[in-house]
């Protein structure tokens, strides 16, 4: 399967009052399911405008479109991404949000699962305006763009500032590809938007406009039509600033396509050449050719563990394109990874926003999957929030980043302490508990009942034992348990300690094990 699953560990504790044998549901057709935002995946409890996601379909059924947006609000009549039986689809999404904190899903047609990873979010009081307008579609005005042609498209309210715009190419009569620029400027070597053949196809574009208040789209070869809708811009004053589109990187110009064992990646100097240097993120336009499996493609900036999400889903044989962000620490990379086979894969830069601006990234994580979320229990906004720092104790081996990363993950995961309404936020010191990475030999000095062979809570200090954490325990790896379970397992329980629930028994044989259940 294309999309980058979650770890099938079952963590709901009894004592939540979660259900363990929640069976998941994929969408059926006009379904409607509401994902609460605020307060997990590292986005705050409050002060977001709007929050961006990335948005896969799978296992669909029949052609169909999927629409977002503010949970509180009318349904647009706009869509944000395409997906067709046979094929994982992704798309990058900016939804605005309201005071449920909370986005609304919609599947048109058919049957399909969807999965919503939170990659960022924009602070008030940065000047974002919503919309949600469709300026043009072409299959009502007769309007195709012919091989070679481009059109002129105006986008309203704009001014100076950057659009952004969902750009739908459908109907192509060839496979072929859609450029996006600011009317009136030289047409980029790059591309927005690959279609390989008839069915709908989605990308987000993030674009300053031309001194008319338009963008041209450009189309390759055959015809197609064009269907743009307008989801919002940043005031030139939000600090958001349009690159000239350049192409970091293109693995078929060096012959070298990417394998699983051979990422390719941009180095350091060539973002500052594009970005002038310094911290910040990188807004860009990925895409996948001639894959030779199916497969996905994760972007990030390759420091500390990869995220255990997917920012693009190739098929075999076929073009695929999508926005991501990427954050770039001062002098920084963007690491590319592929999970299988094959596959040459091209980043086109069009948007720098300086560290502390418009738009904050954070570690992708999952809010939703309806392949292994209950979907009568769509989670609600927290009602309580916790804060903790990690700390480190006695030396240290295994990446610290790393940990704090896995750790955040695991407490902002649906199937954990989040489904008991409990939200989680890393603050640099202080806050409710401390989590500790401790060196094994330096663990009893916390206190009864810590041991130098596992971790424990004592107070407000939840500590986990660095050795455990490398390398989990014979009997684990034995039962060929992964690691990363391992330490979803250990986080979960120990914080589960802090917030006072004791060890509890599995109900019986063959059934799913709770949690808190002591596994030493």
């Amino acid at each position: 399967m294309g999309v980058a699953a979650a770890a099938a560990l079952v963590w709901l504790p009894v004592a939540t009052g979660g259900r363990a044998d929640a069976a998941a549901r994929a969408f059926g057709a006009g379904e409607v399911r509401d994902v609460a935002v605020t307060g997990s995946g590292g986005v705050p409890d409050e002060g977001v405008a709007a929050v961006l996601v990335n948005l896969t379909a799978t296992n669909v059924t029949a052609p169909t479109f999927v629409t977002v947006w503010p949970k509180g609000s009318t349904r647009p009549a706009t869509s944000n991404l395409n997906p067709r039986p046979g094929q994982d689809t992704a798309n990058l999404a900016v939804i605005p949000l309201d005071d449920t904190g909370a986005i609304s899903v919609y599947n048109h047609a058919g049957r399909a699962d969807l999965v919503v990873d939170v990659v960022g979010w924009i602070p008030t009081g940065v000047g974002f305006q919503a919309a949600g307008t469709r300026l043009v579609d072409t299959r009502l005005s007769g309007a195709r763009l012919g091989p070679g042609s481009r059109s002129s498209v105006g986008v309203p309210a704009v001014g100076d500032g950057v659009a952004i715009l969902n750009v739908t190419g459908v109907g192509a009569s060839v496979a072929t590809f859609l450029t996006v620029w600011p009317s009136g400027a030289e047409r980029p070597a790059t591309s927005n938007l690959n279609l390989a053949d008839a069915s709908a196809a989605a990308n987000l574009v993030l674009t300053p406009l031309g001194g008319d208040g338009a963008v041209s789209i450009y189309n390759l070869a055959g015809s197609v039509d064009v269907v743009v809708d307008l989801l919002g811009w940043f005031p030139a004053s939000s600090g958001v600033r349009a690159l000239t589109p350049a192409r970091l990187l293109d693995t078929r110009a060096t012959s070298t396509p990417a394998e699983p064992t051979r990422s390719p990646s941009v180095p350091a100097s060539a973002v500052d050449a594009v970005t002038g240097g310094g911290a910040g993120t990188l807004v860009g336009t990925l895409t996948g050719v001639d894959a030779t499996t199916a497969a996905f493609v994760t972007a990030w900036s390759g420091v500390g563990a990869r995220p255990a999400t997917s920012n693009l889903n190739l098929p075999a044989r076929v073009a695929v394109a999508n926005l991501v962000l990427v954050p770039v620490a001062a002098g920084g990379q963007v690491a590319l990874f592929l999970n299988a086979g094959r596959a040459d894969l091209l980043l086109d830069a069009t948007v720098w926003v300086p560290s502390g601006g418009a738009v904050r990234t954070v570690p992708p994580a999952r809010l939703y999957d309806s392949r292994t979320a209950d979907a009568t229990g769509i989670l609600a906004p927290p009602s309580r929030t916790v804060t903790y720092s990690v700390g480190v104790r006695g030396t240290i081996t295994a990446d610290v980043t790393a940990f704090a990363a896995s750790a955040q993950a695991t407490l902002d995961d649906a199937r954990g302490w989040r489904a008991a309404g409990i939200s989680f936020r890393q603050v640099p010191t202080g806050g409710n508990f401390t989590l500790w990475l401790s060196q094994a030999e330096l663990v009893p000095g916390f206190g009864p009942p810590c041991t130098v062979n596992y971790s424990c809570r004592v107070g407000r200090d939840v500590i986990v034992n660095e050795a455990r954490w490398r390398l989990a325990t014979p009997v684990w790896t034995g039962a060929g348990a992964s690691l990363d379970d391992y330490h979803h397992l250990v986080v979960n329980h120990e914080v589960g300690h802090w917030l006072g629930f004791d060890h509890l028994l599995c109900g019986g044989a063959g059934q799913a094990a709770p949690v808190m259940l002591q596994l030493s």
